[in-house]
């Protein structure tokens, strides 16, 4: 009886020391733990460390191939290449002694190019001047083709700025073409000097130039960029009136333009007209465009009107002096002028 009493305590005692051996068990130790790194990545790439802290031989692998690691002790190098892309790009170095891993994010930025200079056209007056643009890139920035005698630029903590000598007088107009190359970035631009004072008398023509109609008289009014246009030898020579709005020449409808000649209770309308289809519209929203341009010595200004996409669901393609009825236009009318072009006298 005494030797199993003894038997049983003997059983209960190594119960109670497995019991203990797996409490402690669960209570593990990190082997592998970063100490520090230094990461960070422009565009250009570089190279940054990863200190860490391990009681086994560790090993590190990159997610991607522009990043490339190598241990040196308890140090991993890390290398990245240039970013080609506009897009950022990122990836992991996974560290791993066997026992314990642990990942740590790469992050690099894209080509980033911040700039203002969102118009292909930049364009002067007469009395030149300065215009200034932010520019800003993670490149090196190259720009070319300024035309010195005129035009030169300067690019100082991330501004651009622009400068042009006074038109000659004896000149209507200049220009010169610039590319500007930054990283994988190409942007092309024309810089222009012109006159744009349109007064004067012009020669005008119908039919894309082919056929002269008569001539204008184009004035300046008290409002900046409205101007009065005065026709003389065209089927009704009545005012109106264009305005420039940058580089453009527009003409806008439901201008009345006076008595109609033959019943002097009804005005004609100034309408666009959409040969093609048959159409006419009076709204004042609709608009009749030239860019002004010159001819190739630069002694003359040009004016091609053409339709500038105001019209929905037609083409202007000329103006129509339509007789209105009650206030209204009817459709009929006196002449249409159809592809109109002025050339300065």
């Amino acid at each position: 009886m005494k030797k199993l009493y003894s038997l049983l305590m003997l059983l209960t005692m190594c119960v109670a020391f497995i019991g203990c051996s797996d409490d402690n068990d669960d209570v593990t130790e990190q082997t592998l733990q970063v100490v520090s790194s230094d990461l960070n990545f422009d565009v250009n790439g570089g190279t940054g460390t990863i200190e860490f802290d391990s009681a086994l031989p560790v090993t590190a692998t990159s997610g991607a191939e522009w990043c490339t690691v190598a241990v040196n002790g308890n140090t991993v190098n890390v290398t990245v290449s240039v970013n080609p892309r506009m897009e950022s790009r990122s990836t992991v170095v996974t560290l791993t002694n066997g026992a314990d891993e642990t990942q740590i994010p790469i992050y690099q930025e894209g080509d980033i190019l911040d700039t203002t200079m969102t118009q292909s056209n930049i364009t002067f007056d007469i009395e030149g001047g300065e215009v200034s643009y932010r520019l800003i890139s993670n490149w090196d920035i190259e720009l070319t083709g300024f035309d010195e005698s005129w035009v030169t630029y300067t690019l100082e903590n991330g501004t651009l700025t622009i400068r042009a000598e006074q038109l000659p007088e004896n000149m209507k107009y200049r220009s010169c073409n610039v590319k500007l190359v930054t990283g994988i970035h190409t942007m092309n631009y024309t810089i222009t000097q012109m006159n744009r004072d349109i007064t004067g008398t012009w020669n005008c023509y119908i039919n894309g130039g082919a056929t002269a109609y008569g001539t204008c008289l184009i004035e300046a009014t008290e409002t900046a960029n409205r101007y009065k246009v005065t026709p003389t030898g065209s089927a009704y020579d009545a005012p109106y009136y264009i305005t420039v709005r940058g580089t453009d020449v527009v003409v806008n409808f439901g201008q009345v333009l006076g008595p109609y000649p033959d019943n002097p209770a009804e005005n004609i309308v100034l309408c666009a007209y959409d040969n093609t289809h048959g159409q006419l519209t009076w709204s004042t929203d609709v608009e009749y465009a030239a860019p002004i341009s010159f001819s190739e010595d630069g002694s003359q200004t040009i004016l091609r009107f053409a339709d500038n996409g105001t019209w929905s669901g037609a083409i202007v393609e000329g103006y129509y002096y339509s007789i209105t009825s009650g206030g209204t236009p009817t459709g009929s009318g006196i002449y249409a002028l159809i592809n109109m072009v002025w050339i300065s006298q």
